[in-house]
């Protein structure tokens, strides 16, 4: 029975240990982070999508704050967003950026676009556009096989 005691005491000895060095480490070696960056990626939709030029939101907020970046190059962000994030940086409201919109200039769908030559086999998309980036002459267009 000695020795299981003993094994318990040295292995609770060494959590202990571990544990009061984690704590302190945590303390001592924390950065402190500006709050104003954690509530502007609160109000930013949170999309991470990259489409401001920047990895993702909390690297674009971190941006706005530094002055680094204007607050209206996030498309996904709504006017109401963007009003927030000017009050919450005390400055005048933004006015948000152009929006843009996907324009498919041979509307490629299976009426419209013509073909470059006769697919036949798998009826998958994937299959298509493996062989030559699918039978349509326009590359944006659908395949239309359904997958």
């Amino acid at each position: 029975m000695e020795p299981m005691i003993t094994s318990v005491l040295v292995i609770s000895g060494i959590g202990l240990v571990c544990g009061v060095a984690l704590a302190l480490g945590a303390r001592y070696l924390s950065i402190q982070e500006n709050p104003l960056v954690e509530t502007v990626t609160q109000l930013l939709p949170g999309a991470n999508c990259g489409a401001c030029g920047f990895a993702g939101c909390a690297g674009y907020a971190n941006a706005i704050v530094a002055g680094q970046a204007a607050a209206n190059r996030c498309p996904s962000c709504t006017a109401l967003a963007l009003a927030q994030i000017s009050a919450a940086l005390g400055i005048a409201p933004i006015e948000p950026g152009a929006r843009e919109v996907a324009l498919v200039l041979c509307r490629g769908d299976n009426d419209q676009a013509r073909k470059r030559f006769v697919y036949d086999g798998i009826t998958d998309c994937a299959a298509a556009a493996a062989v030559g980036g699918g039978d349509k002459a326009c590359r944006y267009g659908c395949l239309g096989y359904g997958t």
